[in-house]
């Protein structure tokens, strides 16, 4: 039978949420932590977007 070490047993670091992806359209500065996320943030930047033209309506909708 094998005996148990005295030694503490290494603990294994705690997974950390880093965000790798930033968003550089200037004045957003929005993070991300996958590449897939951002490129589909990204399109609100974009310049194909709808306006409505209905009067009093004004909404915006984002075109991908």
């Amino acid at each position: 039978m094998k005996e148990k070490s005295n030694e503490p047993e290494a603990a294994e670091p705690e997974p950390t949420t880093e965000v790798l992806f930033l968003c550089s359209y200037e004045g957003c500065g929005k993070t991300f932590i996958d590449a897939g996320a951002l490129r589909k943030h990204s399109h609100i930047h974009g310049e194909r977007q709808y306006v409505c033209h209905y009067e009093g309506c004004g909404k915006v909708i984002f075109l991908i």
